[in-house]
């Protein structure tokens, strides 16, 4: 998908691919999965923080950094990478019921 870095601000490549295969077992898999960008940054948080596979905390704290550059990236490019997967992210999470 164009339209955001395959870099991260720090330079290292983002790994794209899904995290998981399945399309139905939790809210995001049913609408699509994560935004790319997010999973990438999502990685690599996972990768900083305890060198393992990617938790729903991660995922909260990628989220949350990617927050943070939509506002203050001097990097055009991560600045609006941001703002569309978070953009994503919210129009997912307002898409209907969660399954609960």
């Amino acid at each position: 998908m164009a339209g955001y870095p395959t870099v991260s601000p720090g330079g290292r490549p983002i790994n794209e691919t899904p995290l998981s295969r399945s399309r139905n077992s939790n809210w995001v898999a049913r609408r699509g999965g994560l935004p790319p960008y997010v999973r990438g940054v999502a990685r690599g948080v996972a990768k900083r923080r305890h060198g393992g596979k990617v938790t729903s905390s991660d995922i909260k704290i990628a989220i949350g950094k990617m927050r943070k550059w939509r506002a203050t990236s001097k990097n055009p490019a991560v600045k609006a990478a941001s703002a569309e997967a978070i953009a994503r992210w919210d129009a997912m999470k307002v898409g209907g019921s969660r399954g609960r």
